[in-house]
């Protein structure tokens, strides 16, 4: 009896291991800098839970895969002009409505900090439940909403990004 228990427990929890891959379980992919008027406003990094193809991937493929952005900030930037941003390039992507930025924007007032230079955030796309949010390894949230957490990591990954050479590199298609 106590056997087919300890099987069972080992059992579920690769399971829970498989499905819930943390960023830490997660492969590199790129990384890359985002320089606004030759000044460093970040280093990015990402991972992923299988490895890409050569060319990169398209952005349904992409986001059928628990995926993670890895941000370490070099300047001090406050909460408010964070959200303000992520909301403005959700636009510019043409990623959401109205009332969906809106929403958005209230529940990352809740998750994203001031923050400093040498201060890291990291976003967790999880398939079909949404983003997760850690800051300096801490968890600070989630918005549990596909659409959203599609819209944010477009940002970075969509085609029209405005930071093409950022995208190119987290891809790891800089050499390219």
């Amino acid at each position: 009896m106590i056997a087919r228990r300890t099987l069972l427990v080992g059992l579920l929890a690769g399971l829970a291991i498989l499905l819930c891959r943390p960023a830490w379980a997660m492969r590199p992919v790129g990384r890359g800098t985002l320089r606004v008027w030759g000044f460093k406003v970040y280093d990015a990094e990402l991972l992923v839970s299988e490895p890409l193809g050569p060319e990169g991937e398209s952005l349904e493929s992409l986001f059928s895969r628990p995926l993670a952005l890895r941000i370490q900030y070099a300047r001090d930037i406050q909460s408010r002009a964070l959200i303000d941003r992520t909301i403005d390039e959700m636009r510019s992507l043409g990623a959401g409505t109205a009332a969906q930025h809106t929403a958005w924007s209230k529940a990352l007032d809740g998750i994203f900090p001031t923050v400093q230079e040498g201060d890291e955030l990291l976003g967790e796309h999880e398939p079909g439940r949404g983003a997760r949010f850690q800051f300096n390894g801490k968890p600070v949230g989630e918005v549990a909403d596909e659409a959203f957490s599609r819209a944010f990591f477009r940002i970075w990954l969509d085609p029209k990004t405005s930071a093409p050479r950022l995208r190119k590199a987290l891809l790891g298609l800089a050499n390219n």
